[in-house]
């Protein structure tokens, strides 16, 4: 019977270690990123004016990024910067054009932006806005961000969830 008590011992005293070294090895697993996840740290690509990035949009060889002033695009993995035509866009007070979200219609190579005055639209390949949903609601115009489905966007704004079709 002393030998069948003692035999229990270490097997549970066995169970115990193995348990305290599961646990070890899924806390230190937990704490320590994966290798190759983001081994570099952090670089920061490019500052706007007022520090705000809101959205980004990579397209084949190009970055698109949403800011508190404007669109830009990148062609070369975000070292050098271009404005994507802001100054078609309607601007505040002090000459800023808030884009909340930007979408890319890949096949039809389209780019949607929301911003603080409205929703545009514009071929991604050169800048020529063009403002939808306008005229046809009266609220708030700030869009927060969009979603497009075939000849449909959806518009998320300050005041509700809306949908316009493209073709009427």
């Amino acid at each position: 019977m002393k030998q069948v008590t003692e035999n229990y011992r270490n097997t549970e005293a066995k169970r115990y270690k193995l348990l305290a070294f599961v646990l070890y090895v899924f806390v230190f697993l937990l704490l320590s990123p994966p290798e190759g996840l983001c081994q570099d740290p952090w670089q920061l690509l490019y500052q706007p004016r007022q520090r705000i990035v809101k959205s980004i949009a990579p397209y084949k060889e190009q970055i698109f990024i949403g800011t508190g002033n404007g669109v830009f695009v990148s062609a070369d993995n975000g070292k050098n910067w271009s404005d994507f035509g802001t100054s078609q866009l309607q601007k505040d007070n002090n000459g800023n054009s808030q884009v909340n979200w930007i979408y890319l219609d890949k096949e039809k190579e389209l780019i949607y932006i929301a911003t603080s005055f409205g929703a545009y639209w514009s071929s991604i390949s050169k800048p020529d806005w063009q403002k939808f949903f306008e005229g046809s609601k009266v609220e708030s115009n700030e869009v927060n961000s969009l979603a497009h489905d075939e000849d449909q966007v959806y518009l998320a704004t300050n005041d509700g969830f809306w949908i316009c079709n493209l073709n009427e």
